[in-house]
């Protein structure tokens, strides 16, 4: 067995044996007895890369004004409806506090 070993290893340089042993893609440890840790490696998922030219909100001023938009009529009728409910309780308390 040392034999087919040292004839493999013959052919090879030093280098080529180390990452024999289980670097992936020349990434983390070539072994990871004595570091502490199982080796086990992750990627940095905060690693932030460059993005495109492209912004994803308008730039020009134009757009970027605020539009008045039409007031909903629904609305309008509900604080219409409201303001009369106001002068209705206030015309109930003033009636109520005379007797």
């Amino acid at each position: 067995m040392a034999e087919k070993w040292n004839a493999l290893n013959s052919d090879t340089s030093a280098t080529d044996t180390s990452l024999h042993f289980s670097m992936s893609s020349n990434v983390g440890l070539s072994t990871p007895r004595g570091s502490g840790t199982s080796g086990f490696v992750q990627r940095n998922s905060a690693n932030l890369r460059p993005r495109d030219d492209v912004k994803p909100y308008p730039t020009d001023i134009d757009s970027i004004r605020h539009r008045q938009r039409q007031p909903d009529k629904e609305i309008l009728e509900h604080e219409q409806k409201r303001e009369i409910e106001v002068k209705v309780f206030q015309l109930r308390d003033k009636l109520e506090d005379e007797g």
